[in-house]
């Protein structure tokens, strides 16, 4: 057990990335002390910070649509305009998808340079997926209702770091509890948090993804399903690990 003597810096799971994360981190980070002592170093540090944030955007535009009950660390308006914002870039025909998280840097700063009726060609007219774009549309929305219900106090009260609640979890528990009270409470179910979010969730989209790949041929819809699918599989994984990680250090506190 932990006592006034173990060590009491125990860092979360994994990055957090909603609105106050972003925002107060920012102001925290070692990169300003670094560009001046280790400016290559710091370089580095920043690249790799905007690694994670551009896997938490990708892994956000599965999430926002089957989650909800967000926790305040890790869901916002910041995350939810970038994961629109990938999508956008990933279906213009004037982008193209391998630069997508560096276009994402120059998403903010593109009105000074174009008028609004050229951005509004490359977001909705010319782009390569009609699914991607509707996909887009909903992500936007989710997003939106998710942040709302955070701001309102109707987050996740219990763990402020959560990526949300999974609607499919809860239709499993749901089933499972009905499940125990027809057989007189001799079946005891309850669906894995871990297994739904790495496994269920992921497959599905990943499902789509090959479907619009295989069957109906729209490859830029069913790489991006690849692609954020992916990136939620892996940060799961990693989350995982480094909770498997804590637990053994507090066991051993």
């Amino acid at each position: 057990m932990i006592t006034k003597q173990s060590n009491q810096d125990i860092k979360p799971r994994k990055k957090c990335f909603g609105d106050s994360s972003i925002i107060f981190g920012a102001t925290k980070t070692e990169f300003y002390k670094l560009l001046f002592k280790n400016p290559s170093l710091a370089l580095l540090r920043l690249l790799g910070q905007w690694i994670e944030f551009t896997t938490a955007a990708l892994a956000n535009c599965q999430n926002t649509v089957y989650r909800n009950q967000f926790g305040l660390l890790n869901q916002g308006i910041i995350l939810t305009f970038s994961s629109v914002g990938l999508a956008l870039i990933a279906n213009s025909e004037h982008s193209y998808l391998a630069l997508g998280s560096i276009s994402l840097l120059i998403l903010p700063i593109l009105p000074f340079f174009y008028d609004w009726d050229t951005l509004y060609s490359w977001a909705f007219l010319d782009i390569r997926s009609l699914p991607l774009l509707v996909y887009s549309g909903i992500m936007l929305l989710t997003g939106l209702v998710n942040t709302t219900m955070i701001y309102i106090g109707k987050g996740n009260p219990d763990d402020m770091a959560k990526s949300g609640e999974s609607w499919i979890l809860l239709g499993l528990n749901k089933l499972y509890s009905k499940i125990k009270r027809l057989s007189g409470g001799k079946l005891k179910l309850k669906a894995n948090e871990f297994i739904v979010n790495s496994f269920i969730e992921c497959g599905i989209t990943a499902s789509i993804g090959y479907y619009f790949w295989s069957v109906i041929g729209d490859h830029t819809f069913g790489l991006f399903c690849f692609l954020m699918s992916s990136a939620e599989f892996f940060t799961q994984i990693k989350s995982k690990t480094a909770q498997l990680n804590r637990q053994a250090y507090l066991n051993a506190s």
